[in-house]
């Protein structure tokens, strides 16, 4: 595939805590959608990492669980070919539609970030949230959020 394209890190994880058992679920999904389909540059990679950030004067951590799948982006200089764009689009979609699927099996509320930036949600928010932002798809038990400047489309 290209490699001298620049890529973009989409990460999807609970936005709750996670215990043991809810690690190896998720651990055991990412491993279970490896050859769900012939991803455009690799399979989506389980995370499980610890992020130092700096809170007033004492480092503190923050651990994230989940996925990530590299895509290549599609807003560097516009230069991406149309045909990778849309395979883009074809893994960001299997990809959401998986996760979709495990909120639903497992009871859980993920969030997805695109290089560090939030751009989104799936789950159960019912209970959670008091009033749902206008870009909120609902469908009878679960919803899905989507920032409105979020780039998974070809344009």
């Amino acid at each position: 595939m290209n490699s001298d394209l620049p890529t973009q890190r989409l990460l999807f994880f609970p936005s709750e805590d996670v215990s043991d058992r809810k690690r190896q679920v998720i651990d055991d999904f990412v491993n279970s959608i490896e050859d769900f389909r012939s991803w455009t540059i690799c399979p989506p990679k389980f995370v499980d990492e610890a992020s130092k950030i700096a809170e007033g004067s004492a480092d503190q951590s923050i651990l994230t669980v989940g996925g990530a799948l590299q895509i290549f982006s599609a807003t560097a200089n516009g230069s991406l070919p149309r045909n990778l764009d849309e395979k883009n689009l074809d893994d960001v979609e299997a990809l959401i539609h998986a996760v979709k699927r495990l909120s639903r099996e497992q009871s859980l509320s993920f969030e997805f970030e695109l290089d560090g930036v939030y751009v989104g949600a799936i789950g159960d928010f019912g209970s959670r949230v008091g009033s749902r932002p206008s870009s909120v798809l609902e469908e009878p038990s679960e919803s899905i959020a989507v920032k409105a400047d979020a780039v998974f489309a070809p344009v």
